[in-house]
Protein backbone atom coordinates (compact mmCIF):
# COMPACT_ATOMS: atom_id res chain seq x y z
CA UNK A 1 0.00 0.00 0.00
CA UNK A 2 1.38 3.39 -1.00
CA UNK A 3 1.14 6.35 1.37
CA UNK A 4 0.77 9.80 -0.09
CA UNK A 5 1.63 12.90 1.85
CA UNK A 6 -0.38 15.88 0.73
CA UNK A 7 1.52 19.11 1.17
CA UNK A 8 -0.99 21.97 1.24
CA UNK A 9 -0.31 25.65 1.56
CA UNK A 10 -2.03 27.20 4.60
CA UNK A 11 -5.05 29.35 3.86
CA UNK A 12 -4.01 32.97 4.06
CA UNK A 13 -6.50 35.82 4.16
CA UNK A 14 -5.76 39.07 2.40
CA UNK A 15 -5.55 42.23 4.47
CA UNK A 16 -8.79 43.37 2.82
CA UNK A 17 -10.61 40.20 3.91
CA UNK A 18 -9.29 40.51 7.46
CA UNK A 19 -10.17 44.23 7.54
CA UNK A 20 -13.81 43.43 6.68
CA UNK A 21 -13.99 40.86 9.47
CA UNK A 22 -12.43 43.24 12.00
CA UNK A 23 -14.82 46.05 11.08
CA UNK A 24 -17.73 43.68 11.77
CA UNK A 25 -16.46 43.28 15.35
CA UNK A 26 -16.75 47.04 15.93
CA UNK A 27 -20.15 47.20 14.23
CA UNK A 28 -21.46 44.43 16.48
CA UNK A 29 -20.06 46.07 19.60
CA UNK A 30 -21.60 49.41 18.53
CA UNK A 31 -25.04 47.84 18.07
CA UNK A 32 -24.62 46.06 21.39
CA UNK A 33 -24.21 49.34 23.27
CA UNK A 34 -27.69 50.42 22.17
CA UNK A 35 -29.34 47.36 23.78
CA UNK A 36 -26.43 46.40 26.04
CA UNK A 37 -25.52 42.80 25.42
CA UNK A 38 -22.59 41.77 27.62
CA UNK A 39 -22.39 38.34 26.00
CA UNK A 40 -21.91 39.90 22.57
CA UNK A 41 -19.29 42.36 23.84
CA UNK A 42 -17.28 39.76 25.73
CA UNK A 43 -17.48 37.30 22.82
CA UNK A 44 -15.58 39.86 20.71
CA UNK A 45 -12.61 39.54 23.10
CA UNK A 46 -10.16 36.69 23.57
CA UNK A 47 -10.31 34.87 26.91
CA UNK A 48 -7.04 36.57 27.88
CA UNK A 49 -8.10 40.00 26.55
CA UNK A 50 -6.37 43.03 28.09
CA UNK A 51 -7.39 46.67 27.89
CA UNK A 52 -4.33 48.91 28.20
CA UNK A 53 -6.02 52.26 28.85
CA UNK A 54 -4.22 55.58 28.74
CA UNK A 55 -6.21 56.74 31.79
CA UNK A 56 -5.45 54.09 34.38
CA UNK A 57 -4.39 50.57 35.16
CA UNK A 58 -4.43 47.64 32.79
CA UNK A 59 -7.70 45.72 32.88
CA UNK A 60 -8.27 42.03 32.22
CA UNK A 61 -11.38 40.77 30.42
CA UNK A 62 -13.69 40.80 33.46
CA UNK A 63 -12.48 44.20 34.70
CA UNK A 64 -12.94 45.62 31.19
CA UNK A 65 -16.43 44.17 30.93
CA UNK A 66 -17.35 45.63 34.34
CA UNK A 67 -15.99 49.03 33.25
CA UNK A 68 -17.85 49.04 29.93
CA UNK A 69 -21.03 47.72 31.60
CA UNK A 70 -20.95 50.62 34.07
CA UNK A 71 -20.63 53.10 31.21
CA UNK A 72 -23.42 51.42 29.23
CA UNK A 73 -25.84 51.26 32.17
CA UNK A 74 -25.28 54.84 33.33
CA UNK A 75 -24.92 56.57 29.96
CA UNK A 76 -26.09 56.71 26.42
CA UNK A 77 -22.97 55.58 24.59
CA UNK A 78 -23.05 56.54 20.95
CA UNK A 79 -20.28 55.63 18.56
CA UNK A 80 -19.88 58.36 16.02
CA UNK A 81 -17.06 57.02 13.92
CA UNK A 82 -14.60 54.14 13.83
CA UNK A 83 -11.97 54.67 11.16
CA UNK A 84 -9.31 52.01 10.52
CA UNK A 85 -6.06 53.55 9.23
CA UNK A 86 -3.51 50.73 8.93
CA UNK A 87 -3.66 46.97 9.24
CA UNK A 88 -0.82 44.47 9.45
CA UNK A 89 -1.63 40.76 9.42
CA UNK A 90 0.85 38.05 10.37
CA UNK A 91 -0.67 34.56 10.51
CA UNK A 92 -3.16 34.55 13.43
CA UNK A 93 -2.25 38.01 14.77
CA UNK A 94 -3.30 41.36 13.30
CA UNK A 95 -2.29 44.88 14.33
CA UNK A 96 -4.64 47.73 13.51
CA UNK A 97 -4.18 51.46 14.00
CA UNK A 98 -7.43 53.42 14.00
CA UNK A 99 -9.35 56.48 15.12
CA UNK A 100 -12.42 56.18 17.32
CA UNK A 101 -14.78 58.99 18.20
CA UNK A 102 -17.96 58.67 20.22
CA UNK A 103 -20.29 60.62 22.47
CA UNK A 104 -21.23 59.65 26.00
CA UNK A 105 -24.23 61.33 27.66
CA UNK A 106 -24.98 60.57 31.33
CA UNK A 107 -28.50 59.25 31.95
CA UNK A 108 -28.80 61.64 34.90
CA UNK A 109 -28.89 64.61 32.52
CA UNK A 110 -25.24 65.59 32.53
CA UNK A 111 -23.35 67.07 29.61
CA UNK A 112 -22.49 64.99 26.57
CA UNK A 113 -18.78 64.25 26.36
CA UNK A 114 -17.18 63.78 22.95
CA UNK A 115 -14.25 61.38 23.13
CA UNK A 116 -11.62 61.06 20.44
CA UNK A 117 -9.02 58.32 20.51
CA UNK A 118 -6.14 56.99 18.51
CA UNK A 119 -6.12 53.24 19.00
CA UNK A 120 -3.81 50.33 18.51
CA UNK A 121 -5.69 47.05 18.53
CA UNK A 122 -4.13 43.62 18.48
CA UNK A 123 -6.43 40.92 17.17
CA UNK A 124 -5.94 37.20 17.50
CA UNK A 125 -7.61 34.51 15.40
CA UNK A 126 -9.11 31.92 17.74
CA UNK A 127 -10.72 28.84 16.22
CA UNK A 128 -10.90 30.62 12.86
CA UNK A 129 -12.57 33.76 14.23
CA UNK A 130 -10.86 37.12 14.78
CA UNK A 131 -11.19 38.58 18.29
CA UNK A 132 -9.81 41.61 20.07
CA UNK A 133 -6.78 40.50 22.08
CA UNK A 134 -5.27 43.80 23.27
CA UNK A 135 -6.70 47.30 23.03
CA UNK A 136 -4.58 50.40 23.57
CA UNK A 137 -6.53 53.68 23.27
CA UNK A 138 -4.78 57.01 23.38
CA UNK A 139 -7.06 59.97 24.04
CA UNK A 140 -6.69 63.01 21.86
CA UNK A 141 -8.34 66.42 21.66
CA UNK A 142 -7.69 66.61 17.96
CA UNK A 143 -7.79 63.91 15.35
Amino acid sequence: METTIKNEEPQVQSNEEVAKELLKIWEEMDSSTQNWNTDLVSSAWTDDYVNLPAYGVTQNKQESLDFVTDIAINNRWEFVEFKPLELFVENDIAFEFSLLEHNVTPNDGGETVNTKMRCCTVYKRVDGKWKIHRWMPQYSNEL
